[in-house]
C-alpha cells in the first residue's frame, strides 16, 4: 500500500495561509529509483506574504521513511534524514520558480 499526503484543514488569515497535512492510502504513483515513499504522521505548511510578489514558506513534518533494516543501519539512516529533508526543500524551491500563480488565488491572501 502506498501513501499520499492529504491536505486536511486550510485556514486563511490576513497575510498567511496555514495548511495541515497527513498521509493517506493511495494506489500510486509507484516509488522509483529516485523517489522514496515516506509516511507523514503530521505535517503542515505556512505561506505568509512578506513584501509585494514575495512570500515566506515554512514546512513542518514528522515522517517515517518506511525503511526495514537492522538497527545499526537505521542509525545511519537517522543521521542522513536531515539531508533527505534538505534535498526535498531544494527540489521544492526549484519547482516553485516554475509554477505560474493565478492572480485570483493571490487575492485570497
Amino acid at each position: 500500500m502506498l501513501f499520499w499526503v492529504d491536505i486536511i484543514p486550510t485556514k486563511y488569515e490576513t497575510n498567511q495561509i496555514l495548511m495541515a497535512a497527513r498521509s493517506v492510502p493511495t494506489v500510486g504513483p509507484a516509488p522509483t529509483s529516485d523517489v522514496v515513499r515516506t509516511y507523514q504522521h503530521l505535517g503542515g505548511y505556512r505561506i505568509c506574504s512578506t513584501i509585494e510578489n514575495s512570500v515566506d514558506f515554512s514546512m513542518y513534518f514528522q515522517c517515517d521513511l518506511n525503511v526495514k533494516v537492522p538497527s545499526f543501519v537505521q542509525k545511519l539512516i537517522d543521521k542522513a534524514k536531515p539531508k533527505f529533508m534538505c534535498d526535498k526543500m531544494k527540489a521544492l524551491r526549484k519547482a516553485l520558480t516554475t509554477i505560474k500563480v493565478d492572480p485570483a488565488h493571490i487575492e485570497r491572501m
